[in-house]
């Protein structure tokens, strides 16, 4: 008779097989139209393409790690190497998952407040191509400084992979604190999602307010309108749908712990935080499509409305493409 975590394993292995092989060909399908259009460094308008690659770049660096550890672990039951927990490859695997999470964190917050800062100063943006680089690099060596922290030197607790439980938890020490969750990780996951949450609501509110205003210059009211509205829709409900899954993601990793115990029967419902990890690893591609999709509907019919009324519309509406 097969046991609990021979069958949750086997199912878990099965969608995360399925999962990941989607995740890897929705990016990779993202990645080529980007670097195919030649959009990366495309004028100064180019930063959301740089955001998007480098979060990309990370989400394929995360999905490989459960490729090459985690999913094969789960499926054989085993550490798969000497040592368990502490063995080398186990302790290197779950360092580069806490980079990467470090970096999913961390750009949020920088991703949601430029966005802001872009569509409220929208003009006199001054987010070019190099400091956006400045931005993502700076970014990407605080998430390794943390995750060196978190991992190594930290008196505790490191976060490891675990195939009992499908997912991840904390090499806990009696009697001492958890620092690493303490000082870094549940003080950064809140900030970052409450971060997201006030800025795309400003942005909401800002788009209200601009559409409500009573001002006596029309065309530059009616620019304003169309180039926010745009932006909107292209940028920014982008990335607060990212930020959604990736809230989504770490709460579920705080609320499955009190609600199904130390039971091994229900060990495996864990793994549901796994999954979630997996889908918000291809979050940001795969609302690029839609994305893209609905803009090029929104375009169709701005063309078509300015053609009937002499061509204005589509003035306006193109004189910025950030």
């Amino acid at each position: 008779m097969l046991s609990i975590p021979v069958i949750g394993g086997t199912l878990f292995t099965f969608l995360s097989v399925v999962g990941v092989s989607v995740n890897v060909l929705i990016n990779c399908i993202v990645l080529y139209a980007i670097f195919k259009g030649r959009l990366l460094f495309k004028g100064q308008s180019s930063s959301v393409y740089i955001f998007s690659v480098s979060s990309i770049g990370m989400d394929n660096l995360m999905i490989l790690i459960h490729i090459i550890y985690l999913i094969p672990s789960i499926y054989s039951q085993t550490w798969l190497f000497e040592g368990g927990m502490d063995a080398v490859p186990v302790v290197l695997f779950s360092f580069v998952f806490m980079y990467c999470w470090y970096y999913t964190t961390l750009s949020h917050i920088l991703i949601s407040t430029t966005r802001l800062f872009a569509i409220v100063n929208w003009r006199n943006n001054s987010l070019t191509n190099e400091r956006t680089v400045v931005l993502v690099v700076l970014v990407h060596v605080l998430s390794f400084g943390g995750a060196v922290f978190s991992q190594f030197l930290s008196p505790c607790c490191k976060l490891s992979f675990s195939y009992e439980i499908y997912s991840y938890l904390y090499e806990t020490i009696p009697g001492i604190p958890n620092y690493s969750n303490n000082i870094i990780d549940l003080p950064f996951n809140t900030f970052s999602s409450v971060c997201s949450l006030v800025c795309y609501t400003a942005i909401i509110l800002y788009m209200r307010w601009i559409g409500r205003a009573v001002t006596g210059e029309v065309a530059f009211k009616r620019r304003h309108q169309e180039y926010v509205y745009v932006l909107d829709v292209k940028y920014a409900m982008q990335f607060a749908s990212m930020a959604a899954f990736y809230s989504i993601s770490w709460l579920s990793f705080r609320i499955l712990p009190p609600l199904v115990g130390n039971s091994p029967s229900s060990g495996w419902l864990y793994g549901i935080t796994t999954l979630f990890v997996l889908l918000n690893s291809w979050s940001n591609a795969f609302v690029y499509l839609i994305r893209k999709t609905l803009v090029k509907a929104i375009n169709k019919g701005a063309v078509s409305n300015s053609t009937r009324t002499g061509g204005t519309g589509r003035q306006a509406s193109s004189t910025h493409t950030q």
